[in-house]
């Protein structure tokens, strides 16, 4: 494969365009990645990131956020005058559907014996950071629907933190009765616990009320309180809060790699799981430093090596999509899961989209979410759809969802049990925060993962409060994060690999979208937290994930003395690691 990112005509130019490249090597995968199309009448624009966002209207004003704590609470000049976002969402969504496609490429060369030439411009791969949010009124509904016991999803606590959630009265409750609260609201006619339901009438005061407890209490007590209740809730942490955690360690989120001038260095680490991964990455080598040892392959390999050879029959066999005659379930929801499921039909797989028959529509966000695929609605606890479910498992080569994984394993699609009725399927498992570490059990949508791993904070801290980007790009990022781990998967079993446990979590895809930031961050945060050490009792160098800095991080955020510290008036946290 060869992967450019030169505007149009650059690389004709230069004598290495698609066509004489391939003309010597037809299973060439050729990707381009320029700014804008070649017949886009902005091709020859010097398509930097802002030059990209502001011709597809990327930057937006504030009232056209989809916040709605945010649009209420941070203070800005021109509330109609766009806003600057640290994010490069069209580089982020052009490198991932980029990947995506040459990964498809593979899978179509595999079955033809050809290569192709993809394109992915960065203006128009930009479409799918809006995707969820085309055809939607979301800025005139300020999530007060019936199901939403609370207005806001952001709230300050005692120490001046700040924490997010879930405004469902089905996560807000739990919460009440896990802070020891519940029955005492209850009592004055505010909710109903076991239903966990509440009076429309009086949830302008039970909302007041939310507010005034969460303000008794610091952001860290709240965050462990919801952890062990399993309610979508995080604090909001600085990018270099995360990245020290033990759940960002463990997990591999993020990682430590030696560099050749650095040294230890703190980096995102992969942006999806693979059950059969291969080693760890490695790290960057200086530039030109393989020169010698690359010249002599050259030299010393006859002609038309390096070339895999086509696969055997396969040569001339015509391929229309990529993933035709495969055959996926998609029994996720919300958003990041049909994205995966949504992207495998759009590159032909025929994708099965299973629902719950109560209530029928089981996803909320609807549209093009679901573009290509055929619908069933089945209960699975019941003994007839457990059936029909087992034996469409039998029958698919792919499964995505997005359950916890102990909700996985209620409805019998945990990947202990597919794998059983169906050893070669590629069970593609979509979290909050990943399928290992202290963390895995948690629940969490964009919002939560987007505070918990320092993009909320990124993108509002100067304007006084948190505030999450324009659309969920975190949700849609993830999802084609969790259609790239399928399509690896998918890959790897044409060559013989099996089906495998795959996945991508919403902390990954934020750390994805931060990655241009975070090593100096990282680096930042320990060495603040070297200079309170011992001066010169290191033994070698280190930068923030190292054992003895993770653990030191970790340990103070337990304790709170990391917790985001906000009083009103400051323009930014000041947490003790930082």
């Amino acid at each position: 494969m060869l992967i450019e990112n030169f505007r149009p005509g650059v690389m004709d130019r230069l004598g290495l365009g698609a066509a004489p490249v391939r003309a010597t090597n037809e299973r060439l995968v050729y990707c381009s990645l320029p700014g804008f199309a070649g017949d886009d009448p902005k091709a020859s624009l010097a398509a930097w990131e802002g030059i990209v966002q502001t011709a597809v209207a990327g930057y937006r004003p504030l009232r056209e956020h989809w916040d709605p704590s945010g649009r209420r609470r941070v203070e800005v000049r021109d509330p109609t005058a766009p806003l600057f976002t640290p994010i490069t969402t069209a580089s982020n969504f052009g490198a991932l559907m980029g990947a995506v496609s040459v990964v498809m490429a593979l899978i179509a060369r595999e079955r033809s014996g050809r290569g192709q030439r993809v394109e992915i411009p960065l203006a128009e791969a930009f479409a799918e950071a809006y995707s969820t949010m085309l055809g939607m009124r979301v800025y005139e509904n300020p999530l007060m629907g019936d199901s939403h016991l609370l207005r806001d999803l952001t709230y300050q606590c005692a120490d001046g933190g700040i924490i997010d959630l879930s405004p469902y009265s089905k996560f807000v409750i739990p919460l009440l009765a896990a802070a020891g609260v519940a029955e005492e609201w209850e009592r004055l006619g505010l909710i109903d616990v076991e239903a966990r339901d509440f009076s429309l009438e009086r949830r302008d005061q039970a909302m007041a009320m939310f507010a005034d407890l969460v303000r008794s209490r610091p952001a860290s007590w709240w965050d462990d309180v919801a952890a062990k209740a399993r309610m979508p809730v995080s604090m909001v942490r600085t990018p270099a809060q995360w990245v020290a955690t033990e759940q960002a360690v463990r997990s591999g989120t993020v990682l430590t790699l030696d560099d050749p001038l650095a040294g230890p260095t703190v980096m995102p680490g992969r942006s999806f799981d693979l059950s059969r991964a291969p080693a760890p990455p490695r790290p960057r080598h200086l530039p030109d430093q393989d020169r010698d040892a690359l010249l002599a392959e050259l030299r010393g390999a006859p002609a038309g090596v390096g070339h895999p050879a086509a696969p055997a029959g396969s040569a001339g066999a015509a391929v229309d999509l990529p993933l035709s005659g495969f055959t996926a379930l998609d029994v996720s929801q919300a958003v990041a899961g049909p994205t995966a499921a949504r992207l495998l039909a759009d590159f032909g797989a025929d994708v099965i989209k299973v629902g719950n028959p109560v209530p029928a529509v089981t996803d909320g966000i609807v549209g093009q979410l679901h573009r290509g695929k055929r619908a069933v609605l089945l209960d699975a606890s019941s003994a007839p759809g457990a059936r029909l479910t087992a034996e469409l498992i039998r029958r698919s080569d792919a499964l995505v969802t997005n359950f916890t994984p102990m909700s996985q394993a209620r409805y019998g699609i945990d990947y202990e049990r597919v794998s059983a009725l169906n050893p070669e399927l590629v069970h593609c498992s979509i979290t909050a925060y990943g399928l290992s570490g202290p963390w895995a059990h948690r629940r969490g949508y964009e919002n939560q993962c987007n505070a918990a791993t320092g993009m909320s904070w990124r993108y509002g801290h100067r304007f006084g409060w948190t505030l999450y980007q324009p659309t969920p790009i975190n949700d849609a990022g993830t999802g084609i994060l969790g259609a790239y781990a399928v399509a690896v998967a998918l890959f790897a079993r044409l060559k013989g690999g099996g089906g495998q446990q795959v996945g991508a979590s919403l902390a990954q895809g934020s750390t994805f979208h931060q990655a241009p930031y975070l090593v100096v961050e990282a680096q930042g945060s320990a060495e603040a937290l070297e200079s309170a050490e011992a001066r010169g009792a290191r033994t070698g160098r280190t930068r923030c994930a190292t054992s003895t800095a993770a653990a030191r991080c970790t340990a103070s955020t337990r304790r709170g003395t990391a917790g985001s510290s906000w009083p009103p008036g400051r323009r930014s946290w000041r947490p003790s690691c930082a």
